[in-house]
């Protein structure tokens, strides 16, 4: 019998990749995109060359009531692309996104499982483990479009979590490590930028994320100064972000950044690599990584407006504060 996994990011896909070689046998992959940039298209071209069978859908509204007709619009296309209803394993991981609830709700499935969908999956502080709160609005919402399934009966129907983060508390008790350098083994990456720009055995990095007036945190030109003073290398843009924050070369690549840093230490295995960021939660994802070095950049106003994700980085004693 076929299984089925949902994906809702490029990590998500770079996660179904190690899943798919796990269990073994026929999938189908939905693949559902809320911003179709080419980081999407490379890995959805990689998990076909899984021999999955593969599926993409783009989410483009906007509203509430956009998005309550782009729902009934996903379940017909469901419908339409996939002509069998019952499955093995179903895998899904953004436990409250409406198309993955919408999915539980049209198939039929032996076992369910979960996998990580970030860092939300570890943060106690996160929508994942807060009270289930849903509106009247949304009720009638989820009603006449069919979805009878929620994120609490998806935690309590999943009988396996495939996780990144192992040694943290997660949304289910059963889990399993997932190792994200699997991924790079398997495919090896003729990248042009890992293998004509990286030529020293020493690199650092300032690792990008997309916070919303990120300019109000920082004081003057002290991250400029801080970045030129530490001889920090390279900028890793988040394909969200839109300011570049400091003028050094930026690392152009359809690779996700996880990914990334498995390639280049398959093509420079001895690196030693110092990662730069705020509060990333790709920090997190790759501490465990040979020869990185993770220090998250601080300063008194980025402290107070994200305390929580600060905090969620600093539980890990590979992850150091510094100031600037």
């Amino acid at each position: 019998m076929t299984n089925i996994i949902v994906c809702v990011t490029p990590l998500q896909m770079l996660i179904t990749e190690n899943i798919i070689r796990k269990i073994g046998g026929n999938f189908i992959v939905i693949i559902i995109t809320y911003d179709d940039n080419a980081k999407y298209h490379f890995y959805y071209e990689r998990l076909k060359e899984s021999l999955a069978q593969v599926k993409y859908f783009h989410v483009k509204s906007n509203t509430k009531v956009a998005r309550f007709f782009n729902i009934l619009k996903f379940k017909s296309w469901f419908e339409s692309e996939i002509k069998l209803n019952k499955f093995q394993i179903c895998c899904v991981s953004s436990i409250e996104n409406p198309f993955v609830l919408a999915i539980l709700s049209s198939c039929k499935y032996r076992e369910l499982r979960t996998f990580d969908d970030g860092t939300a999956n570890i943060n106690c502080n996160s929508v994942y483990y807060r009270p289930l709160n849903i509106s009247f609005l949304e009720r009638m919402a989820r009603y006449f479009s069919g979805i009878r399934m929620n994120r609490d009966d998806i935690r309590q129907q999943s009988s396996l979590h495939y996780t990144i983060y192992p040694g943290y508390k997660n949304i289910i008790d059963r889990v399993e490590t997932i190792n994200l350098l699997d991924s790079a083994k398997e495919y090896k990456i003729d990248d042009g930028f890992l293998k004509e720009n990286l030529n020293n055995n020493n690199i650092s990095l300032f690792l990008g994320q997309p916070i919303k007036d990120i300019r109000s945190y920082l004081v003057g030109d002290s991250f400029e100064l801080f970045v030129k003073n530490r001889n920090i290398q390279y900028y890793f843009p988040h394909p969200r972000e839109r300011e570049k924050l400091v003028d050094i070369p930026s690392i152009q690549t359809d690779l996700i950044f996880e990914d990334f840093l498995a390639q280049l230490f398959i093509i420079k295995p001895s690196v030693d690599l110092v990662i730069y960021t705020f509060f990333s939660g790709a920090a997190l994802n790759v501490m465990n990584y040979h020869n990185v070095k993770i220090i998250s950049l601080i300063n008194d106003g980025l402290e107070e407006g994200f305390k929580d994700s600060y905090d969620l980085l600093f539980e890990s004693k590979r992850i150091k504060k510094e100031y600037f």
